[in-house]
């Protein structure tokens, strides 16, 4: 749903690179700067660096998809 409210039908991109752009360009946001409360109000990135760093168990956090994310 974030990727459709959030960045689709805001900039209503009209080509396919336009659409590639206006992607890649959110998914940075959203991995790199957006902060998520269910990951305690870290970045994606930042959770998954130091869920790697300490050894965390990350089965608890449903949330997140690290296929995605390490993408």
């Amino acid at each position: 749903r974030s990727v459709k409210h959030e960045c689709i039908y805001i900039h209503a991109p009209n080509t396919g690179s336009a659409l590639k752009y206006v992607l890649r360009q959110w998914f940075s946001y959203y991995n790199q700067r957006r902060l998520h409360q269910a990951l305690h109000y870290k970045t994606p990135n930042e959770f998954y660096l130091a869920s790697r760093n300490k050894n965390i168990n990350l089965t608890n956090y449903q949330t997140i998809r690290l296929t995605k994310l390490a993408a």
